[in-house]
């Protein structure tokens, strides 16, 4: 079992640096403010305010699409969301470091494809448009054409228009959303899963609003 993990761990970290490596120079040649966020990350500025401002559009993202569905699904015009399967503490937190997987390895790829699609027209909206509509059509099944047409056009305009930062923080809160078993009956044995996903992303998202601060103090007493 310690093989096997290791042997998956290492491949994704495998196919993570040769993506990075494959679209790196690229990329920061045709769309360096794309890049922006990222590399200042990589480089272990975790308190620079570009970060955290990218990392807020990208929740508040997934909070506006997240409260839009559920309004849709209260008014009957969409199916409710089937819950996650209930599964054991270390399956669970697997999942969520699945979801942190998918976020980074779904916004280095999409981020690949749109500046390959960039060459041809050599317009970012052009691109973003024909990667879009690829997406959509390529969702997986179970999938309603307009919810993947409203998924992929988020990814694809918080890429073309805030960075691969921004979405790879939407597509990780919605992958590690939809791995929580969410429930308002406290008493079940695995609320503690879904509040601790509630928790994650507020932490996450203060943290983020506190770098986004720049050391500026939350409050100014006028002159």
């Amino acid at each position: 079992m310690l093989w096997k993990v290791l042997r998956e761990g290492s491949l994704s970290l495998f196919i993570m640096t040769v993506l990075h490596l494959a679209f790196e120079p690229y990329v920061r040649r045709r769309m360096p403010r794309s890049l922006v966020s990222w590399n200042r990350i990589l480089e272990g500025r975790w308190r620079d305010a570009h970060a955290g401002s990218d990392i807020l559009i990208g929740l508040a993202a997934f909070a506006a699409g997240a409260a839009g569905g559920l309004a849709l699904a209260l008014a009957g015009q969409l199916p409710r969301r089937q819950p996650a399967l209930a599964e054991s503490g270390s399956a669970w937190s697997a999942a969520a470091l699945g979801a942190l997987l998918l976020g980074v390895g779904g916004g280095l790829s999409y981020l690949l494809m749109l500046a390959v699609l960039r060459f041809l027209p050599r317009r970012t909206w052009l691109a973003a448009a024909v990667l879009g509509v690829v997406l959509s059509l390529a969702s997986p099944a179970g999938m309603h054409l307009w919810q993947a047409a409203a998924l992929y056009s988020a990814i694809v305009f918080l890429l073309a228009r805030f960075g691969l930062v921004a979405a790879t923080t939407f597509i990780f809160a919605f992958a590690f959303v939809a791995a929580a078993p969410l429930t308002t009956d406290f008493s079940r044995w695995y609320a503690w899963q879904g509040i601790c996903a509630v928790l994650v992303l507020l932490t996450l998202a203060a943290y983020a609003f506190w770098t986004n601060l720049g050391g500026r103090p939350l409050w100014q007493e006028e002159d």
